[in-house]
Protein backbone atom coordinates (compact mmCIF):
# COMPACT_ATOMS: atom_id res chain seq x y z
CA UNK A 1 0.00 0.00 0.00
CA UNK A 2 1.16 3.19 -0.59
CA UNK A 3 1.60 5.97 1.70
CA UNK A 4 2.47 9.88 1.04
CA UNK A 5 4.76 10.58 4.27
CA UNK A 6 5.34 13.78 5.64
CA UNK A 7 8.42 16.11 6.26
CA UNK A 8 9.90 14.96 9.31
CA UNK A 9 12.41 17.01 11.79
CA UNK A 10 16.25 15.86 11.05
CA UNK A 11 18.01 13.53 13.32
CA UNK A 12 19.35 17.02 14.93
CA UNK A 13 15.81 17.82 15.29
CA UNK A 14 15.99 20.77 13.12
CA UNK A 15 13.89 20.39 9.51
CA UNK A 16 15.07 20.95 5.71
CA UNK A 17 14.23 23.98 4.86
CA UNK A 18 15.86 24.19 1.30
CA UNK A 19 18.79 22.88 -0.71
CA UNK A 20 22.36 24.61 -2.34
CA UNK A 21 21.34 25.21 -5.53
CA UNK A 22 24.43 27.27 -7.05
CA UNK A 23 28.04 26.60 -4.71
CA UNK A 24 31.84 28.26 -5.56
CA UNK A 25 34.76 27.94 -3.10
CA UNK A 26 34.18 26.83 0.07
CA UNK A 27 31.02 27.05 2.00
CA UNK A 28 30.30 25.23 5.31
CA UNK A 29 26.86 24.68 7.49
CA UNK A 30 27.30 24.70 11.31
CA UNK A 31 24.33 22.75 12.97
CA UNK A 32 23.40 23.83 16.32
CA UNK A 33 25.00 20.73 18.08
CA UNK A 34 28.48 22.20 16.74
CA UNK A 35 28.86 19.46 13.50
CA UNK A 36 30.52 20.99 10.60
CA UNK A 37 29.44 19.78 6.94
CA UNK A 38 31.47 21.19 3.79
CA UNK A 39 28.36 21.63 1.57
CA UNK A 40 27.81 20.94 -2.23
CA UNK A 41 25.19 21.56 -5.06
CA UNK A 42 21.93 19.81 -3.60
CA UNK A 43 23.01 19.37 -0.22
CA UNK A 44 20.22 20.22 2.31
CA UNK A 45 20.16 23.00 4.22
CA UNK A 46 18.28 23.11 8.20
CA UNK A 47 16.54 25.04 9.87
CA UNK A 48 19.08 27.19 12.18
CA UNK A 49 22.12 26.24 10.25
CA UNK A 50 24.91 28.57 10.62
CA UNK A 51 26.11 29.03 6.67
CA UNK A 52 29.71 30.30 6.82
CA UNK A 53 31.88 31.11 3.30
CA UNK A 54 35.23 31.37 2.83
CA UNK A 55 37.18 33.90 1.18
CA UNK A 56 36.85 32.24 -2.19
CA UNK A 57 33.31 30.82 -1.25
CA UNK A 58 29.69 31.91 -2.89
CA UNK A 59 26.37 30.06 -2.28
CA UNK A 60 22.90 30.37 -3.57
CA UNK A 61 20.52 28.43 -1.50
CA UNK A 62 16.66 27.67 -2.76
CA UNK A 63 14.24 27.37 -0.04
CA UNK A 64 11.22 24.95 0.27
CA UNK A 65 8.68 27.77 1.01
CA UNK A 66 5.85 28.88 -1.44
CA UNK A 67 6.67 30.46 -3.83
CA UNK A 68 9.89 29.35 -3.58
CA UNK A 69 12.56 31.61 -2.52
CA UNK A 70 16.27 32.37 -3.20
CA UNK A 71 19.23 33.49 -0.62
CA UNK A 72 22.84 34.41 -2.33
CA UNK A 73 25.73 34.88 -0.21
CA UNK A 74 29.23 36.31 -1.26
CA UNK A 75 32.44 35.71 0.25
CA UNK A 76 33.23 36.18 3.62
CA UNK A 77 29.61 35.58 4.28
CA UNK A 78 28.06 34.66 8.22
CA UNK A 79 24.60 33.92 8.10
CA UNK A 80 22.11 31.53 10.86
CA UNK A 81 19.15 29.74 8.45
CA UNK A 82 15.98 31.18 10.94
CA UNK A 83 12.69 32.12 10.02
CA UNK A 84 13.76 35.97 9.30
CA UNK A 85 15.60 34.24 6.53
CA UNK A 86 13.76 31.33 4.93
CA UNK A 87 10.25 32.98 5.99
CA UNK A 88 7.40 30.56 7.05
CA UNK A 89 3.78 29.07 5.56
CA UNK A 90 1.02 30.53 6.30
CA UNK A 91 -2.17 28.66 7.44
CA UNK A 92 -4.09 28.40 4.44
CA UNK A 93 -1.07 27.24 2.34
CA UNK A 94 0.11 24.73 4.53
CA UNK A 95 -4.30 23.82 4.98
CA UNK A 96 -4.45 23.66 1.24
CA UNK A 97 -1.92 21.26 0.89
CA UNK A 98 -2.99 19.17 3.50
CA UNK A 99 -6.39 18.57 1.76
CA UNK A 100 -4.54 18.16 -1.63
CA UNK A 101 -2.06 15.56 -0.12
CA UNK A 102 -5.09 13.76 1.34
CA UNK A 103 -7.09 13.51 -1.88
CA UNK A 104 -4.24 12.18 -4.13
CA UNK A 105 -3.70 9.69 -1.12
CA UNK A 106 -7.40 8.30 -1.08
CA UNK A 107 -7.00 8.06 -4.87
CA UNK A 108 -4.00 5.93 -4.71
CA UNK A 109 -5.50 3.66 -2.42
CA UNK A 110 -8.93 3.64 -4.70
CA UNK A 111 -7.00 2.45 -7.01
CA UNK A 112 -7.62 4.78 -9.44
CA UNK A 113 -5.55 8.01 -10.53
CA UNK A 114 -7.82 10.87 -11.17
CA UNK A 115 -4.82 13.69 -11.88
CA UNK A 116 -5.30 15.79 -13.97
CA UNK A 117 -2.63 18.82 -15.33
CA UNK A 118 -3.22 22.07 -15.67
CA UNK A 119 -3.14 23.14 -19.65
CA UNK A 120 0.38 24.49 -20.76
CA UNK A 121 1.10 27.87 -21.85
CA UNK A 122 1.61 26.92 -25.18
CA UNK A 123 1.51 23.75 -27.52
CA UNK A 124 -0.49 21.03 -27.03
CA UNK A 125 -1.72 18.86 -24.81
CA UNK A 126 0.21 15.89 -23.44
CA UNK A 127 -0.33 12.25 -24.47
CA UNK A 128 -1.96 9.53 -22.46
CA UNK A 129 1.39 8.19 -21.98
CA UNK A 130 3.01 11.00 -20.55
CA UNK A 131 5.56 13.47 -21.19
CA UNK A 132 7.17 16.87 -20.84
CA UNK A 133 6.51 20.38 -22.10
CA UNK A 134 7.98 21.25 -25.40
CA UNK A 135 9.72 24.65 -25.66
CA UNK A 136 9.96 26.17 -29.31
CA UNK A 137 13.30 28.37 -29.37
CA UNK A 138 13.46 30.66 -32.55
CA UNK A 139 16.68 32.81 -32.58
CA UNK A 140 16.31 36.25 -33.49
CA UNK A 141 20.13 36.22 -34.48
CA UNK A 142 21.01 39.12 -32.30
CA UNK A 143 25.02 39.48 -32.30
CA UNK A 144 26.89 40.37 -28.70
CA UNK A 145 30.10 40.97 -28.80
CA UNK A 146 31.53 40.57 -24.79
CA UNK A 147 33.58 43.69 -23.90
CA UNK A 148 35.36 41.54 -21.05
CA UNK A 149 36.61 38.17 -19.91
CA UNK A 150 39.45 36.61 -21.09
CA UNK A 151 40.93 35.98 -24.87
CA UNK A 152 40.08 32.75 -26.66
CA UNK A 153 43.21 33.26 -28.76
CA UNK A 154 44.72 30.19 -27.06
CA UNK A 155 48.59 30.05 -26.34
CA UNK A 156 50.93 31.52 -28.34
CA UNK A 157 55.03 31.96 -28.20
CA UNK A 158 56.31 35.10 -28.99
CA UNK A 159 59.75 36.13 -30.41
CA UNK A 160 62.03 36.64 -27.01
CA UNK A 161 63.74 40.21 -27.37
CA UNK A 162 67.71 39.04 -26.85
CA UNK A 163 70.32 42.66 -26.41
CA UNK A 164 73.82 42.23 -26.52
CA UNK A 165 75.74 43.89 -23.98
CA UNK A 166 79.42 44.44 -24.68
CA UNK A 167 81.06 45.01 -21.74
CA UNK A 168 83.57 47.91 -21.31
CA UNK A 169 86.69 47.21 -19.48
CA UNK A 170 88.59 50.41 -18.03
CA UNK A 171 92.20 50.58 -19.38
CA UNK A 172 94.86 49.94 -17.00
CA UNK A 173 97.20 52.71 -17.63
CA UNK A 174 100.27 52.03 -16.11
CA UNK A 175 102.63 54.67 -13.95
CA UNK A 176 105.00 56.90 -14.96
CA UNK A 177 108.70 58.36 -13.57
CA UNK A 178 109.80 61.85 -14.58
CA UNK A 179 113.18 62.80 -13.72
CA UNK A 180 114.14 66.42 -13.16
CA UNK A 181 117.82 66.85 -12.96
CA UNK A 182 117.56 70.56 -12.04
CA UNK A 183 120.04 71.11 -14.62
CA UNK A 184 119.38 74.15 -17.62
CA UNK A 185 116.75 72.54 -20.04
CA UNK A 186 116.79 69.17 -18.49
CA UNK A 187 120.66 68.38 -19.11
CA UNK A 188 121.63 64.86 -17.16
CA UNK A 189 123.53 64.76 -14.21
CA UNK A 190 127.33 64.60 -14.94
CA UNK A 191 129.45 63.53 -12.21
CA UNK A 192 133.57 63.33 -13.17
CA UNK A 193 135.99 60.60 -11.18
CA UNK A 194 138.23 63.66 -11.00
CA UNK A 195 136.25 64.31 -7.93
CA UNK A 196 137.06 61.53 -6.22
CA UNK A 197 139.83 61.81 -3.48
CA UNK A 198 141.58 59.25 -5.72
CA UNK A 199 140.90 60.80 -9.10
CA UNK A 200 142.68 62.58 -12.05
CA UNK A 201 142.83 65.53 -10.32
CA UNK A 202 143.33 65.41 -6.35
CA UNK A 203 146.14 66.98 -4.94
CA UNK A 204 149.34 64.86 -3.61
CA UNK A 205 148.64 64.16 -0.31
CA UNK A 206 150.63 66.36 2.34
CA UNK A 207 151.88 63.70 4.27
CA UNK A 208 151.49 59.60 3.59
CA UNK A 209 148.33 58.01 4.28
CA UNK A 210 146.49 61.68 4.26
CA UNK A 211 143.04 61.05 1.95
CA UNK A 212 141.51 63.70 0.34
CA UNK A 213 137.51 64.53 0.58
CA UNK A 214 135.62 64.27 -2.61
CA UNK A 215 134.67 67.61 -4.27
CA UNK A 216 131.82 68.81 -5.73
CA UNK A 217 132.06 67.29 -9.71
CA UNK A 218 131.36 63.93 -7.86
CA UNK A 219 127.94 64.58 -6.63
CA UNK A 220 124.96 65.06 -8.26
CA UNK A 221 121.33 65.60 -6.78
CA UNK A 222 117.68 66.60 -8.69
CA UNK A 223 114.01 64.93 -8.10
CA UNK A 224 111.97 62.45 -10.02
CA UNK A 225 108.20 62.49 -10.15
CA UNK A 226 105.99 59.45 -10.11
CA UNK A 227 102.47 59.69 -11.73
CA UNK A 228 99.60 57.77 -12.30
CA UNK A 229 96.02 58.55 -14.49
CA UNK A 230 94.42 56.28 -12.00
CA UNK A 231 95.65 57.87 -8.98
CA UNK A 232 98.44 57.83 -6.57
CA UNK A 233 96.69 55.83 -4.24
CA UNK A 234 97.24 53.14 -6.81
CA UNK A 235 100.64 52.99 -6.84
CA UNK A 236 102.23 50.46 -3.82
CA UNK A 237 105.69 50.28 -4.32
CA UNK A 238 108.84 51.56 -6.50
CA UNK A 239 111.93 49.52 -7.94
CA UNK A 240 115.32 51.04 -8.80
CA UNK A 241 118.06 49.12 -9.78
CA UNK A 242 116.59 45.83 -9.15
CA UNK A 243 115.77 46.98 -5.66
CA UNK A 244 111.82 47.41 -4.22
CA UNK A 245 110.90 50.12 -2.19
CA UNK A 246 107.63 50.20 -0.92
CA UNK A 247 106.07 53.56 -1.03
CA UNK A 248 104.89 53.76 2.53
CA UNK A 249 109.33 53.69 3.22
CA UNK A 250 110.08 55.85 -0.21
CA UNK A 251 111.83 59.20 1.07
CA UNK A 252 113.48 57.57 3.92
CA UNK A 253 116.59 57.92 3.05
CA UNK A 254 116.69 54.73 0.98
CA UNK A 255 119.89 53.90 -0.34
CA UNK A 256 120.81 52.40 -3.42
CA UNK A 257 124.66 50.84 -4.10
CA UNK A 258 126.00 50.19 -7.56
CA UNK A 259 129.32 49.31 -9.03
CA UNK A 260 130.54 52.92 -9.14
CA UNK A 261 128.62 55.07 -6.79
CA UNK A 262 125.70 55.82 -4.12
CA UNK A 263 121.77 56.86 -5.17
CA UNK A 264 119.72 58.24 -1.96
CA UNK A 265 116.18 58.89 -1.87
CA UNK A 266 115.99 61.74 0.72
CA UNK A 267 112.49 62.54 0.65
CA UNK A 268 108.69 62.23 -0.89
CA UNK A 269 105.68 63.95 -0.95
CA UNK A 270 102.78 61.45 -1.26
CA UNK A 271 100.32 64.02 -2.62
CA UNK A 272 102.35 65.67 -5.52
CA UNK A 273 104.73 62.57 -5.97
CA UNK A 274 107.43 64.20 -6.39
CA UNK A 275 111.28 62.69 -4.67
CA UNK A 276 114.39 64.00 -3.88
CA UNK A 277 117.65 62.39 -4.72
CA UNK A 278 121.23 62.71 -4.29
CA UNK A 279 123.83 60.70 -6.41
CA UNK A 280 127.65 60.18 -4.89
CA UNK A 281 130.33 58.87 -7.38
CA UNK A 282 132.44 56.28 -5.50
CA UNK A 283 134.84 54.42 -8.08
CA UNK A 284 136.23 55.70 -11.15
CA UNK A 285 135.29 53.85 -14.33
CA UNK A 286 136.04 53.80 -18.23
CA UNK A 287 132.93 54.59 -20.02
CA UNK A 288 132.27 55.01 -23.43
CA UNK A 289 130.46 58.25 -25.29
CA UNK A 290 127.50 58.78 -24.54
CA UNK A 291 124.59 59.10 -21.10
CA UNK A 292 124.60 56.14 -18.32
CA UNK A 293 121.72 55.93 -16.91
Amino acid sequence: MAEIKKPVPSETGHHVTGKVAILYGTVKAVSPDGTVRLLKVNSPVFADDHIITGGDGSVSIVFDTFPPTQLDLGRMSDVVIDQDVYGSVSDQVTADASAQQEAIQTALLSGDQPIVLDATAAGGELSAGGGHPVYAVAPDWAEVTPGSGAETTGITWGAVNLTDYTPTIAQNNPPAVTVDTGNPEGANDVVSEAGLPTGSNAPAPAEPGHIFAPDASAFASGTFTLSDPDGLAGIKSVTINGITILIADLGHNNVINTTIGTLTVTAYDSVTGIATYSYQLTHATTDGPGTEA
